[in-house]
C-alpha cells in the first residue's frame, strides 16, 4: 500500500516528503501553495520583504567596532522565530532560504560590496554545540548566499577554540567578555573577506571575529547577517 502511494506520487511528481512535511515559507511560516513548491518563499514575502536600510543598520551600531561596517537584512522582530525554527528546531533548510534573501538584500543595499569582497567567512561554533545541533547555521547561510552571488566562503579560516556560554543569556558586559580571545584564524594577509552571522545584537561576537582576522593581517572586514536587534 505504502509503495503505491509513493509511486502515485511519483507519476504526480510530488515528492512524498512534501506530503509529510508540507513546505512552508522561510520568513513567514505559511504553507506554500503547490505550484511553490520547489521555493523558499511565499508569494506575499518575496513581493514585500521587510527590509532594513542601509541607515537602519548604521543607526542600530553603538559603541566602538572593529570591522569596517555592518548590514543587516531584517530587524530581529521580524523574523525571530524563523531563526528560532532554523537554529533549535534542526530546520537545517531554512539556511537556503535565508541565503537567497539576503542576496537580494545585499544587492538592492551594497551592490558594491560583490566587486570588492574576496571571499566570506562564517561565524564557527565551537565543535562541542556543533555536535548538539548538527549544523552550523551561519555555514548554512553561506552555503546559500555564495551560489546566488557567486563569492566563495571559507569555513576553514575562521575557529572557535573554546566553548563558553551562548550569547543570548547574557549581559552586555557579559557578552564581551565571554568570547574574549575564543577565536583563532589562518593568515588572511590582505584579503577583503564578509563575516557572516544570523543576529547582530551588540555585536561583541562579530567585533572578536574581526578583531582575531585583522591580527592575521585582513586589509578589510565587513558584517553580513541575516538579522538585527534595534
Amino acid at each position: 500500500m505504502k509503495d503505491g502511494i509513493k509511486k502515485y506520487l511519483n507519476k504526480l511528481g510530488i515528492p512524498i516528503e512534501h506530503i509529510l512535511f508540507p513546505p512552508y515559507c522561510t520568513i513567514c511560516s505559511e504553507l506554500l501553495s503547490m505550484e511553490h513548491w520547489d521555493e523558499n518563499l511565499c508569494v506575499k514575502c518575496r513581493e514585500n520583504l521587510p527590509f532594513l536600510s542601509y541607515e537602519d543598520c548604521k543607526n542600530s551600531i553603538d559603541g566602538y567596532t572593529v570591522f569596517e561596517e555592518a548590514i543587516a537584512a531584517f530587524d530581529y522582530e521580524e523574523v525571530h522565530s524563523s531563526i528560532y525554527r532554523f537554529k533549535f528546531k534542526s530546520a537545517k533548510k531554512d539556511g537556503d532560504g535565508f541565503g537567497e534573501v539576503m542576496a537580494l538584500f545585499l544587492e538592492k543595499e551594497k551592490l558594491q560590496w560583490l566587486g570588492s569582497i574576496e571571499y566570506m567567512i562564517p561565524v564557527p561554533l565551537h565543535t562541542k554545540r556543533l555536535k548538539q545541533r548538527g549544523f552550523n547555521q551561519s555555514e548554512e547561510i553561506c552555503k546559500s548566499l555564495s551560489k546566488r552571488i557567486g563569492i566563495d566562503y571559507k569555513s576553514d579560516r575562521l575557529y572557535r577554540i573554546k566553548h563558553v556560554k551562548p550569547q543570548r543569556i547574557l549581559s552586555a558586559k557579559q557578552r564581551k567578555n565571554n568570547v574574549k580571545d575564543i577565536f583563532l584564524a589562518d593568515n588572511c594577509e590582505g584579503h577583503t573577506i564578509l563575516l557572516i552571522d544570523d543576529v547582530f545584537t551588540t555585536g561583541t561576537t562579530v567585533n572578536e571575529c574581526s578583531r582575531e582576522l585583522y591580527r592575521k593581517g585582513a586589509k578589510e572586514v565587513y558584517v553580513f547577517t541575516l538579522a538585527m536587534t534595534r
